[in-house]
C-alpha cells in the first residue's frame, strides 16, 4: 500500500507536499548565489535558454545561427548544431517523448527547425513568420505550439509535420510575442500579444478567450507584453511587459481585486472609528528608519522596507499594518514611474481595510488619483477627507490640484468585470523596447521571482515580502534571460553578450570560477545602485510617457502630462507634512 501523501500526490497532483523550503532556510541558500562558470562558444547575444525536464542539458539559441547543449548548465559542450538555421534564434525546446535527442528552434528565417542532435539529422517546416515562442507539453510529446508575428497561433504534429492554425489575430494586435502552455491544466494557453492584455484562452474552445488579465492602471499605453509563464500549480502568471513592471495574476475566476470598488466602498461613512495619530502607534524604533530613507528620495528601498516589516513583524495590530500600506503608497507616488499610481491606489485600499481612520491613506490615494487624471476619485477623496478629519487642512492642497485641472475631462478608469486585474508587482527592473525580456519563478514552491534587468543585473524578489532579496552584478549587457534550473537553486543567464553566466549556491568565500577578473557577486546595497541608475533613466521614461500622452489624445498637452508625470507639483508635497 502506498503511503498516504504518496496515495494522495496520485489523486491531487497539485497538493501541497514538503520541498526544499521545510527543511532549508531556502532565503540563504538564494543569497548564497554566485556565478560559478561561464559558458562560451557562442558569437552572438543569446536570445533563448532552456533546460531538459531532469535539468541535466542545457540548450541555448544565439544570433549567431547556432545552438548549443552543454552539459548540466557547464562548459563542457556537448553538442553544436551550425548549419541548421538561416536566422537569428529565438526560442529553443526540447521535444518531451524524444529522450532529449530532439531540438526544436525557430526565429527570424520564419521555419520551425527538427533537429536530432546525436545523428545531426534535421528537417524544416516553413511558417512564413517570425517565430518568438515554441511551447511542448509532455502529455502531448508529438506536438508543439508556436507564437508568431503574423497573428496565427500554429499548433504542429511533429510525425507528420502537419501545421494547422489554431486561432489568429486581427491586424490592430497582430503580433504574437509570446506564449505559454499551462503543464496543470494542459487545455489552457496564455498569450503575449503586442499591448498589455494578456488572453487566457481554452484551445479546446479557440473562439474566444476565457479570461482576460490587464493591469487596472488605465494609463499602460506604452506597455506590450514580451513574456508569460505559468506557475508549477498552474493557478499563476508571471508577465512581463515592456515599458512596464513584472506582475503576477491569479488565472482562477473569482480572484480578480475589485479595486476600484473597494475604493469607493472604503469611502462611504464607516460610522465610528479612531483616528491614527503617530502617538498611538506602536514599534517605533522599526518606523523610524523611514525618515532618513524618504528623505534620501530611496523610494524603491522604502517601498521594500516596509514590506520586510508586514512580513516579518509579529503584531495583529491594525493601525501598524495599515501604517504600513499607506507609507508604500507614499514611495509608490513619489517614485514617478509608470503604473506605481495604479499601484499607489491598491496599496491605499489594503490601508483603510486594514483601519478606517488612516488618514494618509486617504490623502494618497487622492494624490495618486489626480496624477491618473481620475478626477472623481481625487474629489471623492477629498470629500471625505475633509468630512473624516475636518481639522486637517492639507487636503486643500489635492483640491488645488483639482482646480488647476478643471478644463481636462477625468479619465477614471473604467471598471470592467471581463478583465482580471494583478495581485503582485514588483519593482527595481529596468527595461527598454528588446524583444527578449524575461522573468520567470523561481524556489521549491515559486516564492521568489528572478530577472534581468537592462542594467546588466540579475534580481531576484521575495514574494512574502515584495521586495528585493539580493542582485547580483550578471556583467551581462541588458541582462534578458534568467532561466532557473527545474529541481535545483541554479540559474542561466544571458543578455547582448556572446556567453551564458551561470549561478548556484556557494558557501566558499571565493567560488571558483572561470574568469577571475569579473566580478558578479551580490550588490550590498542595491537600491544604491539602482538609484544611480534609474536617475539617469528619468528623462527618457518622462520623454516616451509625453509622446505616448500625446499620441492617444491627438494634440499636445505637454504642460499637464510633465506636470503629472515628473513630479512638477514637488511644491504642494513638501508643503504636507503628513500626520503619520
Amino acid at each position: 500500500m502506498l503511503p498516504a501523501t504518496l496515495s494522495q500526490r496520485e489523486i491531487e497532483p497539485t497538493s501541497s507536499f514538503p520541498s526544499v523550503s521545510a527543511y532549508f532556510d531556502e532565503d540563504y541558500l538564494v543569497k548564497s548565489l554566485r556565478r560559478t562558470s561561464v559558458l562560451d562558444g557562442h558569437s552572438g547575444p543569446v536570445n533563448a535558454l532552456r533546460w531538459n525536464k531532469k535539468g541535466t542539458l542545457l540548450a541555448s539559441g544565439s544570433d549567431d545561427k547556432k545552438i548549443k547543449i552543454w552539459q548540466n548548465g557547464t562548459n563542457n559542450l556537448l553538442h553544436s548544431l551550425e548549419d541548421d538555421n538561416l536566422a537569428n534564434i529565438f526560442s529553443v525546446e526540447f521535444l518531451p517523448g524524444s529522450n532529449d535527442n530532439v531540438i526544436l528552434s525557430g526565429g527570424d528565417d520564419k521555419l520551425l527547425h527538427i533537429s536530432h542532435i546525436e545523428n545531426n539529422v534535421s528537417n524544416t517546416i516553413s511558417v512564413d513568420a517570425v517565430v518568438r515562442r515554441i511551447c511542448t507539453l509532455e502529455s502531448e510529446p508529438n506536438s508543439c505550439w508556436l507564437a508568431t508575428e503574423d497573428g496565427h497561433l500554429r499548433q504542429i504534429d511533429t510525425r507528420i509535420n502537419e501545421v494547422n492554425i489554431l486561432m489568429s489575430f486581427p491586424e490592430s494586435s497582430a503580433i504574437i510575442k509570446t506564449m505559454a502552455v499551462c503543464a496543470e491544466r494542459p487545455f489552457i494557453m496564455a498569450l503575449g500579444l503586442d499591448e498589455a492584455e494578456v488572453p487566457l484562452y481554452d484551445r479546446r474552445i479557440p473562439s474566444r478567450p476565457f479570461l482576460k488579465l490587464k493591469p487596472g492602471d488605465s494609463h499602460t499605453y506604452e506597455h506590450r507584453t514580451n513574456h508569460v509563464e505559468f506557475s508549477k500549480n498552474g493557478q499563476e502568471l508571471i508577465v512581463n511587459q515592456l515599458g512596464g513592471s513584472i506582475v503576477i495574476f491569479d488565472t482562477q475566476r473569482g480572484k480578480n481585486p475589485q479595486t476600484l470598488d473597494d475604493a469607493y466602498k472604503l469611502l462611504e461613512d464607516p460610522g465610528e472609528f479612531e483616528m491614527i495619530l503617530r502617538d498611538n502607534l506602536p514599534f517605533e524604533e522599526l518606523r523610524s528608519p523611514r525618515t532618513h530613507i524618504l528623505v534620501e528620495k530611496n523610494y524603491l528601498k522604502g517601498y521594500d522596507y516596509y514590506g520586510e516589516l508586514m512580513a516579518t513583524t509579529k503584531t495583529t495590530d491594525l493601525r501598524f499594518l495599515s501604517v504600513l500600506h499607506s507609507n508604500r503608497a507614499t514611495c509608490l507616488n513619489e517614485r514617478l514611474y509608470p503604473g506605481d499610481w495604479w499601484h499607489s491606489i491598491k496599496e491605499c485600499v489594503k490601508a483603510l481595510k486594514l483601519h478606517q481612520g488612516n488618514s494618509k491613506a486617504i490623502w494618497r490615494m487622492g494624490q495618486a488619483a489626480v496624477r491618473m487624471e481620475n478626477y472623481d476619485l481625487a474629489q471623492k477623496c477629498c470629500e471625505v477627507f475633509k468630512k473624516r478629519f475636518p481639522n486637517d487642512q492639507s487636503i486643500s492642497k489635492i483640491e488645488k490640484q483639482l482646480e488647476q485641472r478643471s478644463e481636462f475631462p477625468s479619465r477614471a478608469a473604467r471598471i470592467r468585470y471581463d478583465i482580471m486585474d494583478y495581485k503582485e508587482r514588483y519593482l527595481g527592473r529596468y527595461n527598454n523596447n528588446t524583444n527578449i525580456r524575461q522573468a520567470n519563478f523561481f524556489g521549491s514552491n515559486d516564492q521568489y521571482i528572478v530577472g534581468g534587468s537592462d542594467c546588466g543585473s540579475m534580481i531576484v524578489w521575495s514574494r512574502a515580502t515584495g521586495g528585493i532579496l539580493g542582485m547580483w552584478k550578471s556583467t551581462l549587457k541588458n541582462a534578458n534571460i534568467c532561466e532557473p534550473h527545474p529541481e535545483l537553486l541554479k540559474i542561466a543567464a544571458s543578455g547582448e553578450a556572446p556567453h551564458i553566466r551561470m549561478f548556484e549556491c556557494c558557501f566558499d568565500e571565493k567560488p571558483k570560477r572561470d574568469e577571475e577578473e569579473d566580478d558578479d557577486g551580490p550588490y550590498e546595497d542595491p537600491y544604491k545602485y539602482l538609484k544611480e541608475y534609474s536617475s539617469q533613466r528619468t528623462i527618457n521614461l518622462v520623454t516616451a510617457y509625453n509622446n505616448a500622452v500625446e499620441r492617444r489624445q491627438g494634440r499636445v498637452r505637454r504642460h499637464f502630462s510633465l506636470d503629472v508625470h515628473a513630479g512638477f507639483d514637488r511644491d504642494f508635497e513638501r508643503d504636507f507634512n503628513p500626520r503619520i
